[in-house]
């Protein structure tokens, strides 16, 4: 008896690193994102109301992060809180409503703004000062990588690769600390290597598997992955932020989940980082922090609770409405999809995920290429 409790008591801490390296299970992951988006929007709900006669201005990563989820209130806010606007920082749910089931109009605003900017990111010569700094390449890019996919014309992603490597090339140093941040002349923190290595996640979400320079991204992804790592604390987290540590598992998850990261190297690392931001909820539900904490925190638990998959390729992306992308609004069929009527959205939800096609598992095989 003596014996085996002593073996036991031996085996305790080994029992206890097993029990913290399990990955956790979909619905534990799913309960602690939803408690968090609803007390998120909440707490937006409140800063509005507040605000009085305007809004204040709205997370860009929560908005990205909430268009993810199938909860009719959060969407609800984020329909809400866009309503009238047609900025890039939007352009998520923009998107996000129109692969829903939106026509051309719900599309076309955010389509006409970025059309207004190609030229300004493709000019030659190529600006001394890059269109984007680190921060806007996490939401940005993908904006006009995703435009591509949905409207099959493959300008805005061919002027998203230019103005990318533009800014790549300031802040770039492959095998070292990147020293520069888009030119911009300050030393490039963690919290941009965060946002950098969250934003070439989101585009190769999105980016045609043979598109040419889709190696160059996977490159600068993985080298900035094993650098990250490095930098990773006992507690699991990149010093003690709570956004630089979502925005990082984020990105990390999501490598683990399409076969970009090796498994035994970087699986233990994730649900440290897990682990850690989950000490740091409070007991309202939210973490501490700001919208772009509690947008970080649902992205990287989106991909949390897909890590018992198996890992899957990523295919080119689905070209959504090939069939009527684009449509005027004169041929919009009677009773469309309205995206100024959110509680009617919140209904359509369920059923139009359910045909809609997955832009990560779909089949590639029966899609035409995008144009180069």
């Amino acid at each position: 008896m003596k014996i085996g409790l002593t073996l036991l008591l031996a085996l305790l801490p080994t029992l206890a690193a097993a029990q913290t390296s399990a990955v956790p299970s979909r619905d534990a992951v799913m309960a602690v994102v939803t408690r968090e988006a609803s007390a998120e929007t909440a707490r937006q709900k409140g800063l509005d109301a507040q605000a009085e006669r305007s809004r204040h201005t709205p997370s860009g990563v929560f908005l990205a992060a909430a268009m993810r989820l199938d909860i009719a209130d959060v969407r609800d806010y984020a329909v809400h809180a866009t309503t009238g606007t047609a900025t890039m920082a939007f352009g998520d749910v923009h998107e996000g409503l129109y692969i829903q089931g939106g026509t051309s109009d719900t599309l076309m605003p955010l389509r006409q703004k970025l059309d207004s900017t190609l030229a300004d990111l493709t000019r030659t010569p190529a600006p001394k000062r890059p269109a984007w700094g680190c921060e806007a390449l996490f939401l940005t890019p993908a904006v006009y990588a995703r435009m591509s996919m949905l409207t099959h014309d493959a300008k805005y992603l061919h002027a998203m690769d230019t103005a990318w490597q533009r800014a790549s090339d300031g802040l770039w140093d492959a095998g070292t600390h990147v020293p520069a941040c888009g030119a911009f002349g300050k030393t490039m923190t963690l919290a941009d290597e965060s946002a950098v290595i969250a934003g070439l996640t989101r585009v190769l979400e999105v980016m045609p598997a043979d598109f040419p320079s889709r190696p160059r991204y996977v490159e600068q992804y993985q080298e900035m992955a094993a650098r990250l790592i490095t930098l990773q604390d006992a507690n699991g987290l990149w010093r003690h932020d709570t956004s630089n540590t979502a925005l990082t598992a984020y990105a990390l998850a999501f490598g683990l989940n399409h076969g970009l990261l090796d498994r035994a190297t970087y699986l233990p690392l994730v649900l440290s980082a897990w682990a850690g931001l989950n000490r740091d909820i409070r007991p309202d539900g939210l973490l501490d922090g700001n919208a772009d904490v509690s947008g970080a925190f649902i992205l990287a638990g989106l991909e949390i609770a897909k890590l018992d998959d198996p890992a899957t390729p990523l295919p080119s992306p689905v070209i959504v409405h090939t069939s009527d992308a684009m449509l005027p609004e004169t041929e919009r069929p009677a009773g469309a999809f309205d995206p100024s009527n959110a509680r009617h959205q919140a209904q359509a939800y369920p059923a139009t995920r359910a045909v809609a096609p997955d832009p990560v598992t779909d089949d590639p095989s029966d899609r035409s290429p995008l144009p180069r």
